[in-house]
């Protein structure tokens, strides 16, 4: 969804820049290869019918060239998001390193102070646990 509104913003941005220039109406080719309808905006003392006529079938041949490139960005498959998560190591007072994660830095936390006290007496487990985040494969 972020790709298709930063290409009708780019797309958006590229036709209002120079948009009275009437060098820059007609097809363009864009950087990927694509050749899009270039919309100029129109002049306010010629509006005779058929210049509208003209100016409707061309807004409307854009407004397709831009609904296939929406179609085709939705299209693509969609990268799925990574997943976070915490992993935290404790030392205990006689050296002993146990490791646990959890979706969240306080879980991860939580589950590895459980593990050093169940199997140490809690009062060897008081050394605040190390945290760090990895992506999840």
């Amino acid at each position: 969804m972020k790709k298709l509104f930063f290409a009708l913003c780019l797309i958006t941005a590229a036709f209002t820049a120079n948009a009275g220039d009437p060098q820059l109406s007609g097809r363009l080719t864009l950087s990927d290869g694509s050749n899009i309808f270039r919309i100029s905006v129109g002049d306010e003392r010629d509006q005779s019918a058929d210049t509208m006529l003209k100016r409707i079938r061309n807004l409307e041949q854009a407004v397709g060239e831009l609904q296939s490139k929406i179609y085709d960005l939705e299209r693509e498959p969609a990268k799925p998001a990574q997943r976070m998560i915490f992993v935290c190591s404790m030392v205990s007072n006689f050296d002993k390193t146990y490791v646990d994660e959890g979706d969240t830095e306080l879980e991860a936390r939580a589950a590895v102070i459980q593990k050093c006290t169940s199997a140490e007496a809690a009062m060897f487990c008081k050394k605040r646990p190390v945290c760090a985040t990895k992506v999840a494969r």
